[in-house]
């Protein structure tokens, strides 16, 4: 077992502040544009969480992203699912 204060960091993909993969609005949250397409890369908090774990020498610390569940969507249980399997192998 890790002695690591932070064991995994999960984002919420296509969140434009918490997305790891992919991200959403960013532009507008960072008033830069209004594009609101999804774009692939981390939102504006995961990235900074990302610089600050490695500055702090945690960049072992496995980060990723599962993507929300919309209202009348299906597939909770594959979520589910994903999220156990990347707490129980994460990628390096």
């Amino acid at each position: 077992p890790s002695t690591d204060p932070i064991t995994h960091f999960m984002g919420m993909n296509p969140s434009p502040s918490c997305g790891v993969e992919t991200t959403k609005a960013r532009g507008t949250m960072e008033g830069t544009d209004r594009d609101t397409s999804e774009k692939t890369g981390p939102g504006i908090f995961t990235e900074e969480l990302q610089t600050l774990l490695h500055q702090a020498g945690l960049g072992h610390v496995p980060v990723f992203g599962i993507r929300r569940i919309l209202a009348g969507e299906s597939g909770p249980e594959q979520r589910v699912e994903e999220l156990k399997r990347r707490v129980r192998e994460p990628e390096s």
